[in-house]
């Protein structure tokens, strides 16, 4: 009995022994080398994937022992084959990229080596990779048209000061002081100042206008400027043809004809069959005894224009019957050439609008001058 109890007392010192060896082995761990590859250069910022905010970045790294200068790589190839932004030998441990070198938006590797003399260079350091992302440009400071000017011409010239690092702006134009609707928004503007396009600006009006700054192709917006207001002229609606038409006769011809001031360029005359470039539907009103519609042609651009009053089918777009002709008034091809050679003509320069056009029209189909 005494012998099994030794052989087992024995056997168990072994299984405990054993046992714990195994927990040991478990708990090693194996340690992570941290410290950096010997010679080669530490480089300092900018970061790895890291942002700078100028066209003129100062790149740094850590003085290595023993070294005469620095190479320098600067590239948009990650694997410097292709001509570098930047390929130089400085013996200080930092350099600034010259202006006119980088963009935004794009990746710029970089990479740097120590030369310890007689032709012995230490490997490179790791490559590291960073983009130029401009810090938004400051509000543009406002200068014309001055705020809370009256009597600002209807293609209001708008200037402004520039901004610093701006590279666009945007201008906002709007009837309201809150922007909606917007009125005119015009973005990529290259210079500080934009002279208003035609079309968008009638007179005796009050505007409001504001400007913003941007750069890194348009990545970095800054705040918005101050509000300023304005309130262009009094006067005709720029670009528009304006009138009165009375009717010579009260026999006018059934739906679906309907009657219309038109404007034709000069080259499109005479017109018939020809629709007019621009025209406004009249409204015909019955005043005291006489049959009248004032009408107003809009946006039409600087140039000379034969004007007519029509009767038009809504069905079929070039049955068209002319019923008078400014400047002849209701005066029929078949008994006068007046219309053909001698009609009136209707100039708009430097986008003023033009009135009092009036005529005098028939209104019976058999009446038709062309």
């Amino acid at each position: 009995m005494m012998g099994i109890n030794r052989k087992f007392l024995i056997a168990l010192g072994i299984a405990i022994l054993a046992a714990t060896g195994c927990k040991k082995e478990e708990s090693v761990q194996t340690p992570v080398n941290n410290d950096p590859e010997v010679n080669t250069v530490l480089l300092i910022e900018p970061v790895n994937n890291g942002q700078v905010n100028t066209y003129t970045p100062v790149i740094r790294w850590d003085s290595f022992s023993g070294a005469n200068s620095y190479t320098v790589h600067v590239s948009t190839d990650a694997n410097f084959i292709t001509p570098g932004i930047l390929d130089t030998s400085v013996t200080e441990t930092q350099i600034t990229i010259p202006a006119g070198r980088l963009q935004t938006n794009i990746y710029y590797y970089w990479k740097v080596r120590a030369d310890q003399g007689s032709g012995n260079f230490t490997s490179y350091s790791e490559t590291r990779r960073f983009t130029v992302i401009l810090a938004p440009p400051p509000p543009p400071v406002l200068l014309l048209p001055l705020n809370n000017s009256v009597d600002q011409p209807f293609l209001p010239f708008f200037d402004w000061e520039d901004s610093p690092s701006a590279e666009t702006y945007r201008l906002q134009v709007s009837i309201n002081s809150s922007f909606i609707p917007v009125l005119l928004d015009s973005a990529n503007i290259s210079g500080s100042q934009l002279q208003s396009p035609y079309f968008y600006f009638n007179t005796g009006t009050n505007y409001f206008w504001k400007v913003n700054a941007s750069n890194s192709n348009g990545l970095s917006t800054g705040e918005w400027s101050e509000t300023f207001s304005f309130r262009t002229v009094e006067g005709l609606r720029p670009s528009s043809i304006s009138g009165r038409v009375r009717f010579a006769e009260t026999n006018f011809i059934n739906p679906p004809f309907r009657y219309i001031v038109g404007a034709y360029e000069i080259n499109n005359w005479p017109p018939v069959n020809i629709l007019s470039d621009y025209a406004d539907t009249l409204v015909i009103q019955q005043v005291n005894n006489e049959f009248i519609a004032d009408y107003i042609i809009r946006n039409v651009p600087n140039g000379s224009y034969h004007i007519t009053v029509y009767a038009q089918t809504r069905s079929i777009s070039n049955d068209v019957l002319h019923k008078s002709v400014f400047g002849c008034d209701t005066a029929r091809v078949i008994y006068s050439n007046c219309p053909l050679s001698n009609p009136g003509t209707v100039t708009i320069n430097n986008g003023n609008g033009i009135g009092n056009i009036n005529m005098l029209s028939w209104a019976d189909s058999l009446k038709t001058i062309f």
